[in-house]
């Protein structure tokens, strides 16, 4: 991908640090708690939405989405709305990383999953459409 030929020598060690939790999780799936800050680039979501699309065990979930294509965002959130036993309770995006235009990804996401207690933007910049999608799709889940 064009963003990460580009990309530093510290972003890469991250998205290998990302793919190597991936398979981490894989093979040691009593994780319950998962931080990642770091950006993490388009392999690392795509490795993440993997094994969060099977995942039974992680509780607590941030990420950094920044410079990450929505696209790519939507799918990870669209990952974790489609494993209906998952046991994810609290996701937190971290500050300024939410991509341009993300509102769609909480529909299906919120739709589905019923074990999510906490979503949090904070210090993300959320418009009207993010909140109204999130309001849209708490309400069709209950």
């Amino acid at each position: 991908l064009a963003s990460e030929r580009t990309a530093s020598p510290n972003a890469e060690r991250v998205q290998v640090a990302v793919r190597s939790v991936a398979r981490v999780l894989e093979m040691h799936p009593q994780c319950a708690h998962l931080w990642i800050e770091s950006t993490i680039g388009e392999s690392g979501v795509e490795a993440l939405a993997g094994v969060m699309a099977t995942n039974t065990t992680v509780q607590y979930l941030t990420l950094n989405l920044k410079d990450v294509r929505k696209d790519a965002a939507e799918e990870l959130m669209a990952a974790i709305g489609r494993n209906t036993w998952t046991e994810l309770r609290d996701l937190r995006f971290a500050a300024g990383s939410l991509p341009t235009g993300f509102e769609g990804a909480f529909g299906p996401l919120l739709q589905t999953n019923t074990c999510l207690r906490s979503l949090t933007l904070e210090a993300n910049s959320v418009g009207d459409a993010v909140v109204v999608a999130i309001v849209d799709a708490v309400l069709q889940n209950q």
